[in-house]
């Protein structure tokens, strides 16, 4: 596979969970260097040498592959009386399942030429002329597995009063599953 295109990437920190299969799926090179955030970004850095002696950071992860039960967001911070509601079902724990995450948007954001509106190719780099393998590694992460939406049988939504909404009342009625 050709490298991957990044633009501002940012590393991921893979926490310690050890209900959660981590898999390095991309990562920097041995030559890499970490910039804290807020950063100015000059291309004026262009012009000088780059120091060898900065670029010591290595194997950045770039990309994550994720599987297990994920645990919800929102466990211990929803009032026991919402929760436990029969009408919302909240669940602590999702159902087995994986996630890839990647540490910069830009992978699956194709370029666009502004005066024409022509699309570039995914990973297809407009002003060095180069394809990288965005496209490639997009295609061979995700599984050829259909999305079923599931609707639901019910809907609350004649119920709400959206003149007076709180935050965290309202659920949605669809479910995506795959």
């Amino acid at each position: 596979m050709n490298a991957v295109k990044f633009e501002f990437a940012s590393g991921i920190d893979t926490i310690n969970n050890k209900n959660i299969k981590k898999t390095i799926l991309l990562a920097s090179s041995q030559y890499s260097k970490a910039i804290n955030t807020p950063a100015r970004i000059d291309l004026a850095i262009l012009r000088k040498e780059p120091n060898p002696q900065e670029y010591y950071r290595k194997n950045i992860p770039l990309a994550v592959l994720l599987e297990g039960e994920f645990e919800s967001v929102f466990t211990n911070r929803i009032a026991p009386s919402i929760s436990n509601t029969e009408d919302i079902a909240f669940k602590s724990k999702g159902k087995k399942t994986s996630m890839i995450v990647v540490a910069d948007g830009d992978v699956i954001k194709n370029q666009v030429q502004s005066s024409s509106g022509k699309v570039y190719p995914l990973g297809y780099d407009r002003y060095t002329q180069q394809q990288f393998g965005n496209k490639n590694f997009i295609m061979s992460t995700i599984q050829s597995k259909p999305i079923e939406i599931i609707k639901a049988t019910t809907s609350k939504i004649n119920e709400v009063n959206f003149e007076n909404l709180s935050f965290g009342s309202v659920f949605t009625d669809h479910l995506f599953e795959c």
